[in-house]
């Protein structure tokens, strides 16, 4: 009778276990950090979308992008060739196709 009482009690910690471990791993959250965004934005830039060739981007007639090592920075789009870059002051907002800038 104990060893049926003591294998019953070890099987109810195993599956409590279990259960709270498939309860942790579906409840996380996932998110991406700040540094990982601007990558994915990166990466994605040039991807095209057929049925929709032509995107405008909201880009900057001036970026500045004389970075010190402890300044904060973000990933913009200049106007001037429609290129990402990374600024620390930015002003002048405009849209841009390719390297055409449309006011």
């Amino acid at each position: 009778m104990m060893k049926k009482l003591v294998f019953i009690g070890l099987a109810v910690l195993v599956v409590t276990v279990v259960c709270y471990d498939v309860y942790v791993m579906h409840n996380k959250n996932y998110g991406l950090t700040d540094l990982v965004l601007p990558n994915v934005e990166a990466l994605a830039e040039y991807e095209s979308d057929m049925a929709d060739p032509l995107r405008l981007k909201k880009c900057y007639l001036y970026a500045g992008t004389d970075l010190l090592p402890d300044e904060p920075a973000e990933i913009v789009v200049k106007c001037n060739g429609c290129a990402t870059v990374k600024s620390t002051m930015h002003v002048g907002d405009a849209h841009c196709i390719g390297s055409q800038i449309i006011y």
